[in-house]
């Protein structure tokens, strides 16, 4: 089964051979797809920067690039105008084609790097046009000249000459504009810009002899080109007609159809391409041969079955204890060992997945690693679990044996329905769903083509939403927050509620804050009070700053007085976090988290002071007196995570500060003061007394060993202030594990004679950090005083205070 997103698999005996298996029920898709082996398409072009042929032509001289004006009138001057052919007849009319023609013998096309040049152009036309290379050549037919207003109206060529397969453009750098080259074969069409004005820059365009093809209008300049017929070389036999495509397209759509109407079948159909390719060469546009074939007939047929088609790099690791099987003597180390001579003994992890998809046209689709699960692959045995890509083995290690990690990449098609991706994409995991969603909305947003109806696609993404795990939560809530957006922008109240029940209520925290309060703007009050009611109370007792920080954002968004619709839900929140801390102050706890588990660490760190100011603020800002005095009784009951001598006064200072009247007048208030400062005063009322000999404590010392009891008696010795033990290493270490840091004694070694000795010297450690904390203690007891007019009935306390202040500062 996979684990988290569903990339990795555990099987009893995991293999690779599991997931590459084929599945029968393909057999008849595969074989049809197999059977496209025609390679090529029906017309090619492409751009390349050369050095340039010499051209001359009767008097106009080498022709200069880019082709200069009056170069042109030139040509033109020495040319005809160029007839169509129709049927066997030629004719001359300008209403179908409008341009000059110069023929080949009245030209000179060379130059000492033409032959490379020409031959390369017949490289690349050879390969899109799917013909072997040494069966075609080129024989010159015309340089053409296109003037403004120039063209030729959509026509087929006639065969010039016996043998002529396509024809081939090439077209030289001039000034102009317009004169697009449209092609066109069963309904597809091709249009390709011949124009360039870099000096060294040719344009060509190849295409079989029956396509449909046209100029369009030269709307400014001149278009200046060479036509050559490709020709089959004497007994050679390429293909003479374009290859045609079509008669795969419905079958191959008919068994995707009939796959994915299976509700056994695999979720993704993954086609393994023929050719090798890069990661970072991999394209629509780069596809080699056959693979170019397939993917013509996948484009159409997955438009037809109204699938989403995309190129992929597929990749699978493998990684188990390793097995030498080699000749000769196993090594130790890993680096004088060839991995080749080692098997995989058994599968401690493999992982196969697809990532960078290109759709067609080459545009990126952020999926992130979308898993390869069984029952998807095809063809069968196009990867072959035996023969990796690359190898690596890894040396044994303490108990650990050594290890064999193995690594393949192909590249492949993967197609699915579209009406389901967001069941696809969410097997990548929660940042790829959240980006599709978002970027569906976009493209909608936007007018551009989308995988379907965004607002079903969020009801499935709602339904399909990964689960965290508990490391997870704070990366899973993040992508959750900004699927909330997403839904609260494309307004589907359904999807939304859908999301917060299955989702936020059973995983809530604090990175959703945000979001839960966009969604809460957005739907209002009605929808969601009860709601955020309901989520606070089942929260307030885990998650107190979450809470509090929700409850403050919301108040400040949407609050607007006792008669705003959100009022009574925003008082009913505050009162159940206020609840919600004397439910877990350390005196009464009744929640028990896990232990180790995320709510644990939560459950046992300070809460933070902003948290607790905010809550009495909060708690004032609603009437709730009675709720801040809960709040204020589980403060004063948990000292480990509301200190009475630091973080209460600071919180008591704050509040008579920033909320002077509300402090005056709150019970809740006059017990954190009175609680800090009764604390201080029974710590700090008086001067700590200074030692008047060496007198220390040895409480920290359980042992009863002679040497332990021997430091026992130097602690409680009045004046010697240094012990000198001379003992083995291992009773040092004894003895020193019971003074440093434990009681007031610092150990050294001294490293003379044999054996060595240890040093024993005492400190003042504890009476100097006491007089530090006595110090803080007496800085807090001003703060206190400073705002003990806005506690009733406080003078006693406050003449305490002045007096513990005062024993300091005589010291």
């Amino acid at each position: 089964m996979a684990a988290d997103s569903g990339s990795y698999y555990e099987y009893d005996e995991p293999s690779l051979e599991g997931i590459l298996e084929f599945d029968e029920r393909l057999a008849k898709l595969s074989s049809l797809i197999e059977s496209i082996n025609r390679p090529g398409d029906y017309c090619t072009h492409g751009r390349i920067h050369v050095p340039m042929p010499r051209i001359e032509a009767g008097t106009t001289g080498v022709l200069a690039f880019p082709v200069q004006p009056v170069q042109v009138q030139q040509l033109m001057s020495l040319a005809e105008r160029a007839p169509y052919g129709k049927g066997e007849d030629t004719i001359l009319d300008r209403k179908v084609r409008d341009c000059w023609q110069i023929a080949p013998e009245d030209l000179s096309v060379g130059g000492a790097a033409w032959d490379t040049t020409l031959s390369s152009i017949l490289d690349q036309v050879s390969a899109g046009l799917g013909c072997q290379r040494e069966a075609l050549t080129a024989e010159l037919y015309k340089l053409l000249v296109y003037e403004t207003g120039g063209f030729f109206a959509p026509h087929r060529d006639t065969e010039k000459a016996n043998g002529m397969v396509a024809t081939l453009v090439v077209a030289l750098p001039a000034f102009g504009k317009g004169g697009e080259l449209a092609i066109r074969h069963h309904g597809r069409e091709t249009v390709v810009d011949m124009l360039s004005d870099e000096p060294s820059e040719l344009t060509f365009a190849a295409f079989y002899a029956d396509c449909e093809h046209e100029i369009r209008p030269v709307t400014e300049g001149h278009r200046v080109c060479l036509v050559y017929n490709l020709m089959l070389t004497p007994g050679q036999k390429v293909p003479t007609e374009a290859p045609d495509f079509t008669s795969w397209v419905d079958p191959v759509a008919s068994a995707i159809n009939a796959h994915f109407s299976d509700p056994n079948a695999g979720s993704k159909l993954v086609w393994v391409l023929e050719h090798d390719y890069s990661s970072a060469g991999l394209s629509f546009g780069t596809l080699k041969n056959v693979d170019a074939a397939v993917a013509r007939v996948l484009v159409a047929a997955s438009e037809r079955s109204d699938c989403a088609l995309y190129l992929a790099g597929l990749h699978a690791e493998e990684t188990g204890a390793a097995e030498y099987v080699g000749d000769g003597y196993e090594s130790y180390y890993a680096d004088d060992d060839d991995a080749d001579d080692y098997e995989i003994a058994y599968m401690e992890e493999m992982y196969c997945w697809l990532d960078d998809l290109l759709a067609n046209g080459d545009e990126s689709a952020s999926f992130g690693e979308l898993p390869l699960e069984p029952g998807e692959l095809m063809p069968p045995d196009r990867i072959k679990p035996d023969h990796p890509d690359s190898q690596r083995l890894t040396e044994a290690t303490g108990n650990a044996g050594a290890t064999l990690e193995r690594h393949y990449y192909r590249a492949a098609f993967v197609l699915w329905p579209k009406a389901k991706s967001p069941q696809i994409v969410a097997q990548a995991g929660d940042q790829a769903l959240a980006g599709f969603l978002e970027s569906e909305w976009e493209r909608t947003q936007s007018g551009l083509a989308t995988l379907g109806n965004v607002e079903d696609f969020a009801l499935q993404v709602a339904d399909a939403w990964p689960a965290p795990t508990q490391y997870q939560l704070p990366k899973w809530a993040s992508a959750s927050a900004k699927v909330m957006k997403v839904l609260c922008q494309i307004g589907n109240w359904q999807a939304t509620r859908r999301f917060l029940d299955q989702w936020v209520v059973p995983h809530y925290c604090g990175e959703m804050n945000e979001a839960l309060v966009r969604v809460s703007a957005r739907f209002g009050a009605a929808e969601l009070g009860e709601f955020l009611c309901d989520l606070t109370e089942a929260y307030a007792a885990r998650r107190h700053q979450d809470t509090v920080d929700l409850a403050g954002l919301l108040q400040a968004e949407l609050d607007s007085g006792e008669d705003g619709d959100w009022y009574p839900y925003l008082a009913k929140m505050v009162r159940a976090i206020c609840i919600g801390f004397k439910i877990v102050s350390d005196r009464g706890s009744v929640v028990k988290p896990e232990p180790g588990s995320w709510e644990h660490r939560l459950s046992k760190e300070p809460w933070p002071d902003n948290t607790l100011h905010k809550l009495f603020e909060l708690a004032w800002r609603f009437g709730l007196e009675n709720a801040a005095s809960d709040a204020a009784a589980a403060l004063c009951e948990s000292p480990k995570r509301a200190s009475p001598d630091r973080k209460i006064p600071l919180l008591a200072e704050r509040l008579a500060t920033d909320y002077p009247a509300a402090a005056a007048s709150s019970g809740a208030f006059a017990a954190l003061w009175r609680h800090a400062s009764g604390f201080l005063l029974s710590r700090s009322q008086t001067h700590p007394v200074s030692p008047q000999d060496w007198v220390i404590s040895s409480r920290g010392i359980t042992c009863k060993c002679e040497y332990c009891s021997k430091v026992v008696r130097f602690c409680a010795d009045p004046v010697e202030t240094v012990l000198r033990i001379p003992v083995r290493q291992d009773i040092r270490s004894h003895i020193s594990h019971y003074l440093n840091n434990v009681i007031d004694i610092e150990c050294r070694t001294e490293e003379k004679g044999r054996p060595y000795s240890l040093i024993c010297t005492k400190t003042r450690r504890s009476y100097d950090n006491r007089m530090r904390q006595y110090g803080k203690d007496i800085a807090e007891m001003r703060r206190l005083l400073a705002i003990a007019e806005k506690v009733p009935d406080s003078a006693a306390i406050a003449d305490d205070l002045r007096d513990a202040i005062a024993a300091a500062s005589r010291g």
